[in-house]
Parts: structure tokens; sequence; C-alpha cells
């Protein structure tokens, strides 16, 4: 019986108590504008509208800056602001509530600077239930040689506002060539009933990379962080991601959930295992949690990643054609930066052929059209940590702007079914005279789970970045199997009997038919995956000839080919589960992001 793996996202633990964080962005932070743009009609500020659900007390926002961006010492400050029934930021009246950072208290990304509310009365920063406020941010110091990286999300919207002098506020998607989101991060504490429900665990039996044709059992875990009772609807669905329709999906409509801090566990019924088309491609599985004015949006959707594959084949992570322009890119400060991307296949042993990397285009860094060269490396794992077992000795050329695949068939590396491997891309030269390696940022993403980094500084690795970094494995499955039996045919009554020696290692044998002792193998199966070591054939049809094969698996699926009539093949299923753990002690890393321009 094939055993769960959950799938357990960490959940950021509130810094007060019963307080709430809305968030309006999603994705991976990829982008940032430089704050002010003074270019007529210029720009001095910028702002992001929240909705609270419930009447509620402002306590702080999170906002992240991006030194590489920024010129200067500047300022910056965060300014509370009503928003009017209309849905417009009101600046009229008084100066309103603000937090100033000088230059010195910004915490540069990957880290967030806090402004922290706390010390404004409390009255000033109240809101009654279905009121919204904004947070805007400027550069009180600004020049033409002061501005700052804000930092955001590009392809998304997540109610983020930019003035325009003369014009006024616009939401970002009519200023910007690439629509972004603001990366900030409010704080608030809801003074009535509290209300919301958690995705808190989505469970899954399979793997990561499936077989065409798998089926495969997903439950999920809701937990409610209501201090009442509360009913809302719980969905999981599958996806296609190439057409984003949806294969299959079950709603849990009107669920009851007690005051509890247990969760409460589903499991799919209708069917109950979802079955994957025969053909290969790439889905995402979403666990989602509707409630009536939910209070917390940021716990409402889990997503899984399942990718069904077939050796032989370039196995990765992204959903994005050859032909599609990549969503953004990496690049490190220090040459010797090494980046990887972990693979494995329960359902075969595979032999790696190549190695391919996705080479951003000359358009960034600067210097890389200086230094089209690359490194790459090969590991297995050992006692939890990467173990080298390739690495280029010397720089190898690239192409900028496509994907570079490199032949690593004559090293011989093979991985049994269920064991993981890494294909390491190394940074060759310092930022920015060197290339960077593409990420696709589209939802679902399984970065968290599958890459790691290598810091040449502190000579440590760490888990990569959440995004799906656009590295190939080229497999083919192993050549494996065991020995032919050596069988006899005796006639009984007419009928033929089939026996044969036992093969060590078999664990189970096939039998096959056909008339025509030339014909093309597989024969018709009379039999598969049986234990013992003859068969009576008993059939209508008259085969006058018959090979028998011998199989390392139980079902008796791979094969081998042996010798022409009295021969074996083995062909074998492995339906072994892996646990994907993560195998490193770990912090986050982030890449460099790129700028965004105005329309």
């Amino acid at each position: 019986m094939k055993k769960l793996i959950v799938l357990l996202i960490a959940l950021m633990a509130l810094t007060m108590l019963g307080a709430t964080e809305l968030q309006h962005w999603t994705g991976s932070i990829n982008t940032y504008f430089i704050l002010p743009d003074l270019d007529a009609p210029a720009v001095p500020r910028v702002a992001v509208i929240f909705e609270p659900t419930g009447p509620c007390v402002f306590n702080s926002v999170l906002m992240r800056f991006y030194q590489a961006g920024s010129q200067g010492q500047p300022q910056v400050m965060a300014e509370l602001r009503p928003v009017d029934a209309a849905g417009n930021i009101d600046e009229s009246g008084f100066a309103p509530p603000s937090v100033l950072k000088q230059y010195s208290e910004i915490s540069w990304f990957p880290s967030a600077t806090l402004f922290d509310f706390a010390g404004i009365p409390e009255a000033n920063r109240t809101f009654a239930g279905g009121e919204k406020f904004a947070i805007v941010l400027s550069v009180p110091n600004a020049t033409a040689n002061i501005n700052v990286g804000v930092l955001g999300v590009g392809g998304d919207i997540g109610n983020s506002y930019t003035y325009i002098d003369t014009y006024g506020w616009y939401r970002n998607d009519d200023v910007f060539t690439n629509p972004m989101s603001y990366a900030f991060t409010a704080d608030v504490t809801y003074t009535g009933n509290f209300l919301d429900l958690e995705a808190t665990s989505l469970y899954f039996t399979g793997d990561m990379f499936l077989q065409p044709g798998d089926a495969i059992l997903y439950e999920a875990d809701v937990t409610s962080n209501s201090n009442i009772p509360v009913t809302g609807d719980v969905k999981i669905e599958v996806l296609d991601q190439a057409t984003g329709t949806a294969l299959w999906t079950q709603t849990w409509a009107n669920q009851s959930f007690p005051v509890s801090t247990e969760p409460v566990h589903f499991t799919c019924t209708a069917p109950p295992v979802v079955a994957y088309p025969t053909t290969a491609g790439d889905y995402q599985v979403k666990l989602t949690v509707t409630l009536v004015n939910d209070m917390d949006n940021t716990n409402n959707m889990l997503e899984l990643e399942q990718i069904t594959f077939s050796p032989p084949g370039n196995m990765d992570y992204s959903d994005d054609l050859d032909t599609d322009e990549p969503d953004n890119s990496y690049a490190w400060y220090n040459g010797g930066s090494e980046i990887g991307v972990d693979f494995w296949y329960y359902a075969a042993p595979l032999t790696l052929q190549s190695v391919g990397f996705r080479i951003n285009d000359s358009s960034w860094p600067s210097g890389a059209a200086t230094n089209p060269n690359l490194k790459y490396a090969i590991y297995n794992w050992v006692d939890g940590l990467p173990n080298q077992l390739y690495v280029t000795p010397d720089p190898v050329p690239c192409t900028l702007g496509q994907w570079n695949y490199y032949d690593v068939s004559a090293l011989g590396l093979n991985f049994a079914a269920g064991e993981s491997f890494m294909v390491a891309y190394k940074q060759v030269g310092d930022y920015p005279n060197c290339p960077s390696l593409c990420t696709d940022e589209s939802a679902p993403l399984s970065g968290w789970i599958s890459s790691y980094y290598w810091n040449p500084t502190d000579q440590t690795w760490y888990l990569g970045e959440d995004s799906d970094l656009m590295i190939r494995a080229g497999v083919i499955e192993t050549v494996t199997g065991v020995e032919a039996p050596i069988i006899s045919i005796a006639l009984d009554s007419g009928y033929p009997t089939i026996t044969w020696d036992e093969v060590t290692g078999a664990q189970s044998y096939n039998v096959y038919g056909s008339n025509d002792p030339y014909a093309a193998q597989p024969w018709t199966a009379i039999v598969t995956g049986i234990n013992d070591l003859g068969y009576a054939y008993q059939g209508t049809e008259t085969y006058q000839f018959f090979y028998v094969t011998a199989s390392t698996e139980a079902d008796g699926s791979k094969m081998a080919n042996t010798e022409l009539v009295p021969t074996v093949n083995a062909n074998a299923i492995s339906r072994k589960i892996k646990a994907s753990d993560v195998k490193a002690e770990v912090k986050r890393v982030h890449k460099l992001p790129v700028a965004n321009t105005r329309k």
C-alpha cells in the first residue's frame, strides 16, 4: 500500500498576539522601481491599498528595498492614509500618521524594513468594518542623485498604485511596462470576532515526477483559526498548466469548523483518485479554502506541482516552452556561486545523458557578453548533503539568450529508482561580468523543495529559491534486468506446459506466445507477474512458440530482451515512494531583481 507524503508549508509566526498580516502581492520578488522617478511627469510616491475584512487597529508595515537599485543615502517615509468610499486615496486634511526611516535604519533586501506605528495614538490608526486604508511611501530627501529601489513582483498588481504629478493616483497596470505590485505587508489587530480558515496541509500518494497514467489520491488538512465556529468551503483541484483547464475537482461546501486548534481532514471521494492522462504533462494541484469575511488572506491556498514524465527526455520543473521569454534570471556577486536542482524518478532507474541551462541574453547583467562561460556540476546525496560526482575542470562556453546543452553520457552516471541527483550551474566570474541563469516564476513553484545554493564564501549549502530554476536533466531509462530463464516445454493432453529454472534476483515471470518465431517482440502476453516456475497453457490460440521473461519487480513490468524462443525479459516499475525532505541546513537565497520602467 502506498504511503501518503505530506506537503508541509511553513507559515510565518505572527509577531503580535492577535495580529494578522495583510498582503496583496503574491509570488517571488523579482523587480524594482526607482523612487522618485523625476522624469516628467514625475512620480514622487507610491502606495498600496489594504482591505481588512473587519474593524481593526493598524500596527505596522513591512517594505522591501533594493540597495543596488538605490542612489545616495535616501530617507524613506511611510504614511497611513484613509481611503474614501469610492476607493480613492484621501490626501486631504492635516498631515497623516507617519514613520520616517533614516538611511542607516533601512534593512536591505533580502531583509525587510519595519515601519512601526505603535507610538502613534491608537485612535489615529483604527478602522471600522468595511473601511480601507493606504500606506503611502515617499523619499523626503530625494534629489536627482538620491532615490531608493522599491521592490515588488512583476506580472502582479496587488492593490498597488503610483502617483503621477498633475494626473494623480493610477493603478500600476496603467503605469508600468511590466505590471507590478509593491511588496508591502501590513500588520493589523482585529478588534471583533476573528475569522480565518487556513489551508494547512496537502497530502498525496505518488511523487513530484509521476508516470503518465498514474492514479493519485489527495487529502488535505484545514484549520480554523477563528474564535467562533464558522462555516466555509474547501476545494481540491488539479489543473493542466498548459491550458488552465481543470482535470479534476472536488468541493466540500458549507463545512462546519468548530473552535479548535486541531485541523479537519478531507479525503477525495469523487472519484477517490485522480487519473492523469497517458501523455506527459505539467499539472498544478491547489487546495483552496473560502470563508466569508476571512481576515487573513495569506493562508487560503496551498499548491503542488505534479509532472508526468516518461524517459527518455528532459526532466525540468518549468512548464515554459523553449520559445517563451523567461520570467527572470539569477546572478550572484561572487564567482563560484552555485545553484542546483534536485531530480528523482520513482518509477525507474535513470542514466544521465545531458545537462541543460537556460541562459539570459546580453541585456543583464551588463557584462554578460564579455564572459559567456559557465561551469556545471553533478551530485548525488550522502548523509543528507550533496556529494560531488563531477564538475567541469574548466569553464565551458555558452550562448546567451537560449538553452545550452552539454553531453555527459560518457560519465556513465546511473541512479536507482527514487534516488536523488542534482544538476548545478556554477557561475563563472563576479557580477556583473557573468551570465545569468533564467527562472520560471509562474505557479506552481517547486524551487522551495528542489533547489540548493552553494555559498563560496562560507563554503555551505543552503536551500535555494522558491521559483523554478531553468535547469534540465536529459535522461534515459537505465538498462537493467536479470538473466533469461532456461525454459522447457512439454505437452499434456495436447496443451503445452512451460517450465523454467529459477533466476537469481527475479521477483516474477511473464510468458509470451506466437505462431511466428521471427515476429517482432514483445509477443502476445499470455500471463504476467506470476511467481511460479511453470505455467500450463490452456488457451484457445494454438501458439507454437513461447518465451519467458524474468522481472525484478512483482508486477513483471520492465523488459530486457534475451534469446528467441525460450527466452525472458525483465520489465518492472518501482513503486517506491520518496519522501521529499529538505537535505541541508537552510536559509533563503535571493536573486538580483530586474528594474521596472514606466510606460
